[in-house]
């Protein structure tokens, strides 16, 4: 591709101002362009350990269709198209397919802002790795490093810090917007959203789990997403827990 190129956050795609709509073909791209890995890693997809190298990412066709709003069929014909042209390469088994980004550096050329004044004057190695370094931790690590340990958080009676630490541990390092919804969703009740979070932490896709959570306020599921909350979920409001609360507290007077 030419033109350059140009940053663009991973929280788009979770923005909640944005319709719940299929993606065009370009979205699509720009998607796995985000979801490759920026170095060496494992995940894990359904129940198995995948090793990607950079640039390669790996998803069941039945989760981007998911993600995508699209058929199945629509998605293998869209890699199929991606694979023609040579834009990727696609490795596929009976559980995972494999996707490598081709050129993946060249997508990820990017710089934040610099003080090109001070360097002009300045003119320093040191400087010019120091930012390197900073750009590349910026705008490539998102994620939660692998093996890393979750942060302690007393589940009982949490503190903010500790939710959004453990939130961003669980659903990834840009998932602040996430969190303040699901806090929103849970009326302030910190000890409840960290209940929500730590149940994402055993689900497939922890965020998508997470957003239909978020979206059972209208009663209705996060659309495809296998564990989601189905209605009528079992979420309760501030004041139904209260109220529970009474009528246990009652019920042990009475008994």
């Amino acid at each position: 591709m030419k033109g350059g190129v140009f940053a663009v956050a991973r929280n788009l795609f979770d923005h909640e101002i944005f319709a719940d709509e299929p993606f065009t073909e370009r979205e699509a791209w720009i998607w796995i362009v985000k979801e490759a890995a920026w170095k060496a890693t494992r995940v894990r997809v359904g129940k198995h350990l995948v090793d990607l190298e950079r640039g390669q990412c790996a998803f069941t066709t039945r989760f981007m269709a998911t993600k995508f709003r699209w058929s199945e069929a629509k998605v293998r014909r869209f890699l199929n198209k991606l694979k023609t042209d040579a834009m990727l390469t696609v490795d596929t088994t009976q559980q995972v397919t494999r996707l490598t980004v081709c050129n993946y550096n060249d997508y990820q050329k990017v710089s934040l802002p610099r003080d090109a004044e001070t360097d002009a004057k300045t003119g320093e190695a040191p400087t010019q790795k120091r930012r390197k370094e900073e750009n590349r931790e910026n705008i490539e690590n998102n994620n939660t490093p692998s093996g890393a340990q979750a942060p302690h958080i007393d589940f009982s009676n949490p503190t903010d810090a500790q939710v959004y630490a453990f939130g961003k541990f669980v659903l990834g390092r840009s998932a602040g917007g996430v969190i303040t919804n699901l806090l929103k969703k849970c009326e302030g009740d910190l000890a409840y959203a960290a209940h929500w979070l730590s149940e994402a932490q055993h689900k497939e896709t922890p965020m998508e789990w997470v957003q239909g959570v978020i979206r059972s306020a209208e009663m209705l599921p996060y659309r495809g997403v296998i564990g989601a909350p189905k209605p009528p979920v079992d979420f309760k409001t501030r004041e139904e827990r209260e109220h529970e609360a009474r009528v246990k507290e009652y019920m042990r007077g009475v008994l």
